[in-house]
């Protein structure tokens, strides 16, 4: 039995009832098709799989087509963005990043030799090499402008994820613009300026920044990370046309916009920090922006597959948990698992149509080559050649759907067929492993323990550089 405030090991993983529903669910799913497809497919299966080829290339392809048109941070010339005597303060919080974070700082010091810009690390007590290694690219750069700064306990104050570390770093910080990039955020030569310049076109005091992808692992490709990559490329327009939402890996304030909204303390309890950011500037009235920053900046996701795993389970329970308007309660995470599931089997299917339609199509042109003769029935029918044709659609549409990715925000289409597949799969899984209640509190906002009080309710030091 565990002890109080520890994880109960002897439990299973996953909702056991809610997994094996879902298993003998979809066994009577697949005798369904089965039987509506052998051994000639009936009409009414065939309008099915009809209605399917057109919502395929409704969503995957003229749904994605405006990333032709998304808004992407204009190069300038050098020092066309930070100019005069204005500052640029680049924070990066740190946690437990020893194996990659000097390569990072290395990136950012030598992406402007502008003496107007700082780049603050905040160490958020790592359990690794990371203070040692912002020490060692320290001694070793010799460069004023790299601030390692040792981060504080947290105390009785409920931070989540990164936001201590962000407070922190905007504690100390001298800018009159506060850019706050994730620690593994890559940054091109130029970028600060391309920023700077980009922000006061714009005319607002925010601008979120998405960098581009790097996939560095096999697992992502399983999950289906590049079409979600391509997928994010759509919202900055909805951003900029009046979405509540805002990435969280780059993102360019004014000091005085950052002020106004409070900063990090102000919800630096919730762990959607830059989207809990949004919806205080809409409060607020205060206008940002969002755009694609392919050629400025670049950024690594997961390492494995583990990674990836809970990743994407974070995204998953954050989608279960979002309350119902009227209600004002989260939907029953069982039926949330089911048609979520159910939604991934129907990205299933016209693969394993097109595969047996295939395989029923060759088998007749070889019985018919070698004269074996063929007991199918009608052979391959009208009915057969839609069908065939609709599954075609559908896993076109997947191809096509990274095609659009690669020409328009230059993602590569590897591995393309495993989307619909594995990432299928997958996503069932975590549907069903969400159904778990987190009782640690890692994913949800929820569970401040007692004697805690929110960062906005806490003293503030005086800040101090």
């Amino acid at each position: 039995m565990a002890s109080e405030g520890q994880p109960d090991k002897t439990r299973p993983p996953i909702r056991i009832n809610v997994a094996f529903g879902l298993v003998i669910t979809h066994a009577l799913l697949m005798r369904l098709i089965l039987d509506e497809y052998v051994p000639a497919p009936t009409l009414r299966f065939t309008y099915f799989m009809v209605g399917l080829a057109l919502f395929n290339i409704v969503i995957k392809v003229v749904g994605f087509m405006p990333v032709a048109f998304a808004p992407h941070t204009p190069k300038v010339g050098k020092g066309d963005g930070l100019q005069g005597d204005k500052m640029l303060s680049v924070i990066f919080p740190a946690y437990n990043e020893g194996d990659g974070i000097a390569q990072i700082v290395e990136s950012a010091l030598d992406s402007t030799d502008s003496p107007n810009v700082e780049f603050i690390v905040v160490d958020d007590r790592s359990k690794d090499e990371t203070w040692a290694e912002l020490q060692r690219v320290k001694e070793a750069r010799k460069d004023p402008r790299f601030v390692p700064v040792a981060g504080k306990e947290r105390g009785k104050v409920y931070w989540k994820g990164k936001n201590w570390a962000v407070a922190q770093g905007a504690d100390v910080a001298k800018g009159d613009y506060l850019l706050f990039a994730d620690s593994d955020v890559t940054l091109y030569p130029g970028a600060l300026d391309d920023f700077v310049a980009s922000m006061t076109k714009a005319n607002v005091g925010w601008v979120s920044f998405l960098p581009k992808t790097t996939f560095s692992c096999f697992a992502e490709y399983m999950f289906n990370w590049p079409g979600t990559c391509i997928a994010q490329g759509l919202i900055p327009a909805k951003v900029n046309n009046g979405k509540v939402y805002a990435f969280g890996q780059c993102n360019l304030f004014k000091r005085e916009t950052y002020d106004e909204l409070g900063g990090h303390r102000e919800i630096g309890h919730l762990v959607a920090e830059s989207h809990a950011l949004a919806a205080l500037a809409v409060e607020k009235r205060i206008p940002f922006r969002c755009q694609c920053a392919f050629k400025q900046a670049s950024m690594y996701w997961y390492n494995d597959f583990w990674e990836c795993w809970k990743g994407q389970l974070k995204s998953v329970r954050g989608r279960m948990g979002k309350k119902l308007p009227v209600v004002n309660r989260p939907i029953p995470r069982p039926i949330v698992a089911t048609v979520m599931s159910f939604f991934m089997s129907v990205q299933l299917i016209p693969w394993f149509i097109f595969l047996m339609g295939s395989a029923k199509l060759l088998m007749l042109q070889a019985s018919s080559y070698f004269g074996l003769g063929s007991d199918s029935g009608d052979g391959f029918g009208t009915l057969d050649q839609v069908v065939l044709a609709a599954a075609s659609v559908c896993v076109g549409c997947s191809f096509l759907n990274r095609l659009i990715g690669k020409i328009f925000l230059g993602y590569d289409i590897h591995y393309w067929y495993l989307a619909p597949i594995t990432s299928t799969v997958l996503v069932a899984c975590m549907a069903v492993r969400a159904c778990r209640p987190d009782n640690a509190g890692r994913w949800n906002d929820d569970g401040m323990p007692e004697g805690y009080v929110q960062p906005k309710d806490a003293r503030v030091d005086k800040k101090t550089k």
